[in-house]
């Protein structure tokens, strides 16, 4: 049933009977139901409350206006709703409680402004959001309805940006984006499918990486990433692992002093956690590790600075130790350095080449029994790969060999030096020269460059003295540096003979220089020097056992040696076509019953080599010469009451007439033969007692002998009942 007002009023609250005689409807406009539709064309006052029995199937359709007026209020209400925005138009709505839709909702406009709003405001002071629109372009949703507490949104530009806290603005040129001025945070996850730019820092953690770490940017510095510092969290750990075990424990639990990074292999570090390497620096070292295995560098790597080694720790070179070689450093024991002993590989083969030519093969691809050193020269291997020496100990001797050519003893130029001993302290204002060069000892020296501080030792003067020598006027010719406390030694840049002459003296109380009054004492300066070269060498070797002899090649000579003595010369061409010699240059002992050294030539012992030798010849079982022995005739000696002789023969002249009381021991042993000359007629005395190195003469007849120009006296070095005296052997008087 339906009731039709004609758009006339019906005013509920003061209706009785509307006529019809219906009762339901009569009913129902006087606080009662109405179970059908209730249709109204007009206009409808309700006074009262206006309820719907079942919102789920119930409908009210409105053709017109829902207006309220009661309680002072021309805003329609739904609830006992008040305006907190002030609404009193008769078209605005104010619901008392929540509004839901299930659909689209759509504004062109509420508050009569520019704009359409959404706001929930809690009375003055409180805090209220705002869902807005700004003429056709932004849309707005903010709190506070601050500018810069909204989500603009504009789309009358390219960019079609939606900001987020702010006016939205962008930098990077983002089109069809999302622009948060503020911070941002997500519970769940944050996926890009695009790039990802960050203008600021980021953090993985809650405290500015102290947690976990981050990335962050340093101006004019570089991109930073920074390892969480705290215990039980970050560790100082940077890990990378695969993807299939990010989730997993790699058991990096100890905190570590400095930020260091581990990478681990793709194995689950449930089956194994040692197959990693890290990397740090210790605030003194750059430091590599590995929890298994060996840090391998292959061949792209170079080092340019410092490679240190802790104590056991080995350098392989290729897969392991037995290809090419490794080095290995020993406590008290040394560095070692492997050479490989896989044939192909190593070949227990050590070369030494050209940096220019490292790349090439330098033909030793024979297995060595030892391991060997070689030495090449600068030619390019593909010229000549026979430039070469070598040194190895085959088991019993070392051996030296060269590819081609001889052996050359040569010395560098050296530097002469001089030292001076602090045994107290100087007086001040006390001198010493250097090179011409006053250095004056003061009470303080800071006054002058080359004034030196008296210390409170002798050490700590000396350490002040060598301080004003390297800084003062003689420091671009001199070095000096301390030796043992309280000692300086000086040593001339120029190296030779220069600075044997340079003036060296000093007057000062408890110190004293070495030498005559020039550098050189110390060490003598030398001269750059060839002292021996040698053509056609082959090996230095030990053959044989007591009492045998084993022939071998040596140039174009032979040599034997017994009793598994090391032979210390070479052979040697001679240059003027004559019969080889042989060279000695050091120490020859041999010094078991039995042993022997023969020397020929020319796989002949009919022509013997000669003998030269250049140091101390030392033979215990005898000397058999097949041939002639030469001795040599030594510098002229002037007579003097002590007469030393020198080391340059066996037989000298005498010159002058001055009295010989002595002669001196040094150089000679028990059982020394001299033989003098006499130019003049000195007396040689009978019987002078000895006295240090200078020993008595005991003439035959126990008498003097005046000697005379042409006359020769043969004496002997010896001891009888322990007394040591010159003893005649023969005279011959002119």
């Amino acid at each position: 049933m339906a009731i039709s007002t004609n758009r006339k009023q019906l005013e509920l609250d003061k209706f009785v009977d509307d006529g019809s005689g219906n009762p339901a409807v009569r009913a129902a406009l006087l606080g009662g139901t109405i179970t059908g539709d209730l249709t109204i064309t007009g206009d409808l006052t309700v006074g009262g409350d206006f309820d719907f029995g079942d919102a789920a199937t119930d409908t009210l359709t409105v053709a017109g206006y829902i207006q309220g007026s009661a309680a002072g209020k021309t805003f329609v209400s739904i609830g006992d709703a008040t305006s907190v925005a002030a609404l009193v138009a008769t078209d605005d709505l104010v619901v008392a409680g929540k509004v839901e839709f299930q659909d689209t909702l759509y504004s062109d406009r509420i508050d009569g402004g520019t704009h359409a709003s959404f706001a929930n405001q809690q009375g003055s002071g409180g805090s209220s959001w705002l869902i807005s629109r700004d003429g056709a372009s932004d849309l707005n949703w903010g709190v506070n309805s601050g500018a810069n507490r909204k989500i603009t949104y504009d789309n009358t530009g390219a960019a079609d940006l939606l900001a987020v806290y702010g006016s939205g603005s962008t930098s990077h040129s983002i089109t069809d984006g999302v622009v948060v001025s503020g911070s941002l945070e997500t519970d769940g996850d944050f996926f890009a499918d695009g790039n990802a730019y960050f203008a600021f820092n980021t953090w993985i953690g809650a405290t500015n990486g102290v947690d976990y770490g981050g990335l962050t940017k340093g101006t004019d510095d570089g991109l930073k990433l920074s390892i969480g510092s705290t215990d039980g969290l970050g560790n100082h750990h940077f890990i990378m692992t695969s993807g299939a075990n990010v989730t997993k424990d790699h058991d990096h639990d100890t905190m570590s002093t400095n930020p260091t990074i581990f990478v681990h292999s793709a194995t689950d570090p449930d089956t194994d956690n040692t197959q990693w390497g890290s990397l740090l620096h210790d605030q003194t070292d750059f430091v590599l590790a590995t929890g298994k295995g060996v840090i391998k560098l292959d061949d792209s790597v170079e080092i340019s600075g410092i490679l240190t080694m802790e104590n056991a720790s080995t350098i392989k070179f290729s897969a392991a130790t037995s290809d090419y070689g490794a080095i290995r450093p020993y406590s008290d024991g040394g560095t070692h350095f492997a050479i490989g002993s896989d044939d192909n590989q190593g070949n227990r083969s050590l070369v030494f080449v050209d940096a220019v030519s490292i790349e090439k093969n330098y033909g030793h691809s024979t297995l060595q029994a030892n391991p060997t050193l070689f030495g090449h020269s600068v030619k390019d291997a593909d010229d000549s790969d026979s430039e070469y020496w070598s040194m190895t100990h085959d088991g019993d001797d070392k051996v030296m060999s060269v590819g081609l050519g001889g052996y050359s003893w040569d010395t560098d130029a050296q530097p002469a030096r001089g030292s001076i001993t602090f045994t107290g302290l100087p007086v001040a204002d006390e001198t010493m020269v250097l090179n011409g060069t006053t250095i004056t000892a003061k009470a303080d020296g800071s006054g002058d460059v080359d004034h030196f501080t008296i210390g409170g030792d002798a050490a700590e003067t000396a350490t002040n003295l060598a301080a004003t020598i390297n800084e003062g006027s003689e420091s671009a010719n001199a070095h000096a540096y301390i030796d043992t406390p309280g000692t300086v030694i000086v040593e001339w840049l120029t190296k030779g003979v220069a600075g044997n002459t340079i003036v060296w003296t000093d007057a000062l109380t408890n110190a004293a220089v070495d030498g005559t009054g020039t550098l050189g004492a110390t060490h003598t300066g030398v001269a750059a020097a060839t002292l021996a070269t040698l053509s056609e060498i082959k090996s230095f070797v030990s053959q044989g056992a007591v009492g045998s002899t084993t022939t071998i090649t040596a140039g174009n000579g032979n040599y034997s040696v017994g009793s598994g003595k090391q032979l210390i010369g070479t052979s040697k061409d001679a240059s003027d076509g004559s019969a080889e010699s042989f060279l000695w240059n050091s120490f020859i002992d041999l010094t078991t019953a039995g042993d022997k050294h023969t020397v020929w030539n020319n796989n002949t012992t009919s022509e013997i080599a000669s003998l030269n030798y250049l140091g101390e010849l030392t033979l215990q079982d005898g000397l058999i010469v097949s041939g002639r022995t030469q001795e040599n005739q030594g510098a002229d000696v002037a007579s003097a009451n002590d007469v030393t002789l020198g080391g340059d023969g066996n037989v000298f002249e005498i010159t002058g007439a001055v009295q010989i009381n002595r002669i001196t021991n040094t150089g000679w042993q028990n059982g020394s033969e001299i033989t003098l000359l006499f130019t003049g007629a000195p007396t040689v005395k009978h019987g002078q007692a000895s006295g240090g190195a200078a020993i008595t003469i005991l003439l035959a007849g126990s008498g003097d002998l005046v000697a005379a120009a042409n006359g020769v006296l043969k004496l002997v070095l010896a001891e009888i009942g322990g007394v040591q005296a010159w003893r005649e052997v023969s005279r011959t008087v002119a």
